[in-house]
């Protein structure tokens, strides 16, 4: 419906992406992207090796989730910003953030966009997460709510 807004292109669980990667028989038509050809080319060598059992093909499946698919829930959770919602929960109606923490949130998304995109990568993730923060942070012209929310994530609470 026009209320929903899009949060993920890919699936919402590791068991999610394991039962839809295994219920592939030929390849995906997932986008171009090159990302997105590492992570097909990745599951078709996982999934055609005739040596793993279903087992260990799952067990690889969820690797390659954590890896390239799955989002940095515990920072989107820090900073206040990740709402659980259960997919099999059909009562479930999304909520709108709290104007404050929109205004925050498109800040921070409108400063990272002007960022490389290098820190942002799976395989670079935690360090290079840290140094994007790091030169948010610098930015003379922040937010006071925003530089304190950023600033709680290298508190020793935080830790």
């Amino acid at each position: 419906g026009p209320h929903l807004q899009h949060l993920h292109f890919e699936s919402y669980s590791s068991e999610e992406f394991v039962r839809k990667w295994m219920a592939h028989s030929g390849p995906s038509r997932a986008s171009g992207r090159k990302r997105m050809l590492a992570v097909r080319a990745a599951v078709h060598a996982v999934s055609t090796n005739p040596a793993l059992s279903d087992d260990r093909r799952r067990h690889y499946l969820r690797e390659i989730y954590s890896r390239w698919i799955e989002d940095p829930a515990d920072v989107l959770d820090e900073l206040g910003y990740l709402v659980e919602v259960h997919p099999e929960d059909r009562s479930a109606v999304p909520r709108p953030l709290d104007p404050a923490r929109h205004s925050e949130l498109e800040e921070l998304l409108g400063r990272l966009v002007a960022l490389p995109k290098a820190g942002f990568t799976p395989e670079r993730r935690g360090p290079a997460m840290i140094r994007t923060v790091r030169r948010v942070l610098e930015a003379k012209d922040l937010t006071p709510q925003l530089r304190r929310r950023l600033e709680s994530l290298h508190s020793p609470s935080a830790s």
